[in-house]
């Protein structure tokens, strides 16, 4: 799994994660469904700085 977070598009400051889920899954009646799910992030680079200012500019826009 990647994520990148970006302002304004991109071409601006980015932040930037790779990782992986670990899943569980249990059989239920209607299927298989995870009932946990756990992020583990092994690389972040970049200003993390730029999330809040996404949900700023994320609240401003609502």
């Amino acid at each position: 799994m990647m994520e990148l977070q970006a302002v304004d598009g991109g071409g601006g400051t980015v932040f930037d994660t790779s990782g992986e889920y670990i899943d569980r899954w249990e059989r239920r009646p209607q299927g298989w469904r995870i009932v946990r799910r756990d992020a583990v992030w092994s690389v972040f680079s970049g200003d993390p700085a730029i999330i809040a200012a996404g949900q700023i500019e994320s609240d401003r826009i609502q």
